[in-house]
């Protein structure tokens, strides 16, 4: 396991080398170009760390350290709305080619009305009933003039 990771610019890696093997730590990467080399070195061991990139930050060698941080994958989780499928429903379905997801969207009826909140105005007896929606396209634009320069 990693605990801590150290980028460092530095002028000379033969010079820095021994020091880093000393203090247990390792060179994971190394980078050098024109401009600059640096090297990544990796700690195992908390306790010698600390003592090591002291020694390593007054180095003549080191012209910076920075600390590479290790963050931790977040955890990703589906979270589904509605009623979920009961076992039996589950046995029944599993021979199904529909993944889990779709087999739950049919076991549960209201659940797009439930993501879209349909719910929210069934329950205030909004049903939509008798309302009619019509579109007339004259096949004119409006932009015409500007679409013709």
């Amino acid at each position: 396991m990693v605990l801590a990771a150290h980028f460092t610019e530095l002028q000379d890696i033969n010079q820095l080398l021994q020091v880093v093997q000393n203090r247990g730590g390792v060179v994971s990467d190394q980078i050098h170009n024109d401009l600059w080399s640096s090297v990544k070195i990796v700690f195992d061991d908390r306790d010698q760390e600390d003592d090591a990139i002291g020694q390593l930050e007054s180095h003549p060698c080191v012209q910076q350290m920075e600390i590479v941080q290790m963050l931790d994958r977040p955890v990703e989780s589906v979270n589904t709305m509605g009623d979920e499928p009961s076992e039996q429903d589950e046995l029944n379905n599993s021979l199904d080619s529909d993944s889990r997801p779709r087999r739950a969207a049919k076991n549960s009826r209201t659940m797009p009305h439930i993501m879209t909140e349909v719910s929210k105005l069934h329950a205030e007896g909004t049903t939509g009933q008798g309302v009619k929606i019509a579109l007339l396209d004259s096949g004119v634009s409006a932009f015409k003039e500007q679409a013709d320069q």
